[in-house]
């Protein structure tokens, strides 16, 4: 999960985080000559846990460890004061969890296009960390390959995944005495 190919970045006007705090090792990894999947914020951007999803698993008919500390982390928010328990309209990105989720099965992405995809990464650049995604071969720079970036994805689907994998009881088994 990192860059923004056709949106603007969320750590600066043109970098997303992930690949704003590292981009000589992003450069590094995109420029690999193996098949890549890019999940951006082009497409995590529009994927929010919204009050309805976190009620499902925060109240559960039957909690779990998990959905006791899922309710802790995510009920006031980051601040402590605002989130799901006290504001209907709170949401929250779920970033990185898309990618798991792609991981698991690739079908949960609904749009993906073939991009050469590329990282700003000029020291003292004020877009360090920019991601620059190529329609066709850049005629000038390095040698890039296409990868499959991310779009759109199936979000009800996905959050069907989410809540059941949060929710689902977890087996334990005690040692032998």
């Amino acid at each position: 999960m990192g860059g923004a190919v056709d949106v603007a970045g969320n750590t600066t006007k043109f970098a997303e985080f992930n690949w704003w705090f590292d981009p000589t090792a992003v450069q590094y990894v995109v420029r690999l000559p193996i098949p890549q999947v890019v999940v951006p914020l082009d497409v995590t951007d529009t994927v929010f846990l919204t009050k309805t999803i976190y009620d499902r698993i925060a109240h559960a008919a039957n909690p779990t460890a998990v959905t006791t500390v899922f309710k802790e982390a995510n009920g006031y928010g980051f601040d402590g004061k605002n989130g799901f328990e006290n504001n209907p309209n709170y949401t929250q990105n779920i970033w990185d969890t898309l990618t798991l989720a792609y991981l698991v099965d690739p079908a949960f992405a609904t749009e993906t296009v073939e991009r050469y995809v590329d990282v700003v990464d000029a020291p003292g650049a004020a877009n360090n960390g920019q991601s620059v995604g190529f329609s066709s071969q850049p005629a000038a720079g390095p040698t890039l390959q296409k990868m499959t970036v991310v779009k759109k994805f199936d979000n009800a689907r996905f959050f069907e995944l989410y809540v059941d994998l949060l929710t689902r009881p977890v087996p334990v088994t005690l040692p032998a005495p």
